[in-house]
């Protein structure tokens, strides 16, 4: 058997599975609108806010779109660091929209600096930020970018939240966010199948004025239905019922600062092993709290750690797009513990320290005070 801990999905509890597993209901019944209203009070709490909140049958992908099309008509900057934040870029172009990028290398992440450089030069009327970046573990300083957006306030703060709520602090309200959004298949540790907006009055009032929405994300048609506590189009009723069960525990049971305590904790756990061979490929400055992304040395087998590591039971991700075979990522997230890290780390242990012993040679690869390696000599 085998566990996930991978950026997401990412394992979901027996409970939540079984959860499931209820009957049916209708979805314009008065037993949904309960279950729908239940969910949306959880997420309002979860995220600090009080915007509307909007269940969407899609992917968080759908939502980005969403998100361009209610609240764009002409012009968006776009902030890309990453392979999603290039996503949300793209998105934008194909739905006809002037997309400015504002970009850095990967494994960085935009200063508050470059973003009001370009809001002081031209104005916008959203940008797009992905918060936690999925393919190379970089977490945007998002307090800071929010001070400079409050300067703008004609301009829309739309945020990608998808690996990094439920792990988290993300305090919608304080932070100023127009739209956040997010999935169920990552550190809310839920199976895939829907995905979440809280959208604020701004950004509603800003898509009254927007044409050409579209008819299955627009902000008005989500908005009349969400009023009562539905959805426009049939929901995935048998997640929602695992959603309801699981926040309920996140909120009631766990505690959401506890939840974000366990998460720093495990993040710390995973980094402590890691420096003892790997470096970061993220800029320190900009780690996310639910994943790590590790840079491998040129004579480490990237591809072949990764196959290993599953045959002990543990499923990591390789890296994304250009990083594969370059780096590994660990997603510490969800509901796993610290006794999972541990029980990881061990097997993972064994593994990197065989690469190590049977491939490193000292005259050839420079050791840096971050790889003080530690080789098990036979």
């Amino acid at each position: 058997m085998t566990k996930l801990f991978i950026p997401g999905p990412t394992e979901v509890l027996p409970q939540n599975l079984a959860a499931q597993t209820k009957p049916l209901i209708g979805h314009r019944s008065d037993e949904y609108a309960q279950l729908q209203e239940s969910i949306e009070n959880n997420l309002k709490e979860l995220l600090y806010t009080k915007n509307d909140v909007f269940l969407c049958v899609s992917s968080a992908t759908g939502c980005m779109e969403a998100a361009v099309r209610n609240c764009v008509q002409e012009n968006v900057l776009c902030l890309v660091n990453g392979a999603f934040s290039e996503r949300w870029a793209t998105i934008a172009e194909q739905n006809g929209k002037k997309v400015t990028r504002l970009e850095v290398p990967w494994g960085s992440a935009i200063t508050p600096e470059k973003l009001e450089k370009l809001l002081k030069r031209k104005s916008y009327e959203a940008v797009t930020l992905v918060l936690s970046e999925t393919s190379t573990g970089a977490r945007a300083p998002i307090k800071q970018l929010s001070k400079i957006m409050q300067k703008y306030p004609q301009t829309l703060f739309l945020v990608d939240g998808v690996s990094i709520v439920g792990g988290e602090l993300v305090d919608v309200d304080r932070l100023g966010i127009d739209v956040l959004l997010f999935g169920t298949q990552k550190a809310l540790a839920l199976p895939p199948g829907i995905a979440f907006m809280s959208v604020s009055p701004s950004a509603l009032a800003k898509s009254k004025r927007v044409k050409n929405r579209g008819f299955y994300f627009d902000f008005l048609n989500l908005k009349k239905y969400a009023d009562r506590h539905q959805t426009p189009v049939t929901p995935p009723i048998s997640l929602l019922y695992a959603v309801e069960k699981h926040l309920n525990h996140i909120i009631n049971e766990e505690g959401l600062l506890n939840r974000f305590m366990r998460h720093q904790v495990m993040a710390k756990r995973v980094r402590d092993w890691g420096q003892q061979y790997f470096d970061f490929f993220t800029d320190q400055r900009f780690l996310a709290g639910t994943i790590t992304n590790f840079k491998t040395p040129t004579f480490f087998d990237t591809a072949s750690f990764i196959k290993q590591a599953k045959a002990k039971g543990f499923i990591i991700s390789n890296g994304y797009g250009p990083l594969k075979n370059k780096c590994f990522r660990i997603g510490h997230m969800g509901d796993h513990t610290i006794r999972d890290i541990e029980k990881m780390l061990r097997k993972l242990d064994s593994l990197v320290q065989q690469q190590f012993n049977e491939n490193f040679n000292p005259i050839t690869y420079e050791i840096t005070n971050r790889q003080q390696i530690r080789l098990k000599r036979a």
